[in-house]
């Protein structure tokens, strides 16, 4: 994943939801002017209500997140996107210890899910891993079984592949035949990515 992209389209997006909100106020703030009976002081009294009362009700309250020691006695949601942002919120709390834990724990039989969390929740490890060691974040994609071996490695080696194309090379040198293809074409989409 190139973060400078990532960044650009974040700041592209704060630029434009800037742009909006000043656009809005002085929208609000030209009609006002130009009809009085527009800028009604109740209208404004009963939106301020309504803005108070829904950000002190508990519609979504914000609490610390509770990470359990075993991904066995995580509360899996139901609906994809909450998995999602489920995952994303107890992987991002998790030490570089832990997420090698949970990544072990992930591969054990007596956690019985389906396909699709498994592998949501192992890409969402081995991408948090790979901030502090891709050699093991590499290590573990290359110790799963097709597709998942080459999809996980496909996304470690690419981020490898784009910061250190040397060190990315030297560590897939000594990997079988079959996996040539995903190798290959992961590092030229990397490096054609960069010029």
């Amino acid at each position: 994943m190139n973060k400078t992209l990532v960044r650009i389209a974040f700041l592209c997006a704060g630029v434009l939801v800037g742009f909006g909100a000043i656009f809005l106020v002085l929208d609000n703030l030209y009609n006002a002017d130009e009809d009085p009976q527009k800028s009604d002081p109740s209208v404004s009294d009963d939106v301020e209500k309504n803005f108070d009362r829904l950000a002190t009700s508990d519609i979504h309250p914000i609490t610390s997140i509770e990470v359990p020691d075993h991904i066995v006695d995580l509360e899996l949601p139901d609906q994809l996107f909450d998995l999602k942002v489920a995952i994303t919120s107890w992987v991002s709390v998790l030490e570089r210890e832990q997420i090698l834990d949970w990544l072990n724990q992930s591969t054990q039989k007596d956690w019985q899910v389906s396909v699709q969390i498994r592998t949501e929740l192992q890409t969402a490890l081995v991408q948090k891993l790979m901030q502090s060691s891709l050699h093991q974040a590499l290590e573990f994609a290359l110790a799963r079984l097709e597709p998942v071996r080459s999809t996980l490695g496909s996304l470690v080696l690419f981020e490898w592949a784009s910061t250190d194309l040397e060190g990315a090379m030297d560590s897939v040198k000594s990997l079988p035949a079959e996996d040539r293809y995903w190798i290959l074409n992961t590092i030229l989409t990397a490096q054609s990515g960069l010029k």
